[in-house]
């Protein structure tokens, strides 16, 4: 048994729609069928051939033949591991914590105590 992508091509971009497991013999009736990819469990870039899992929501780059993740915010880039990295670095603080400001596209401190 092996893991599926089903994809949607949008004509911009190719959404992972769903993941379907299926037995070697039920591929067959599938073979020809652009919209189905092999995704593998692995989540280490260095030995998944396709860099991530298929996530629902996420995207198939047919160019690299690679899955990502779905994008968290819109200003967000995809690095070599294919994983979403922010335009700006995230502040190295360990005594706080910051979450994306996408309107400011910055890193804002989170104070859990704010009301």
């Amino acid at each position: 048994m092996a893991k599926y992508a089903i994809i949607e091509d949008t004509g911009d971009e190719q959404i992972v729609r769903n993941v379907i497991i299926l037995e070697e013999s039920e591929y067959e009736n599938y073979l020809g069928h652009e919209f189905l990819i092999k995704s593998f469990d692995d989540l280490d870039v260095n030995t998944n051939p396709r860099k991530n899992p298929a996530y629902i929501g996420g995207f198939y780059h047919k160019d690299s033949d690679t899955f990502s993740p779905p994008k968290p915010f819109k200003s967000w880039v995809l690095n070599n591991d294919m994983q979403w990295i922010p335009p700006v670095e995230k502040p190295n603080d360990n005594d706080n914590e910051y979450g994306w400001d996408e309107d400011t596209l910055s890193w804002v401190e989170y104070n859990p105590n704010a009301q």
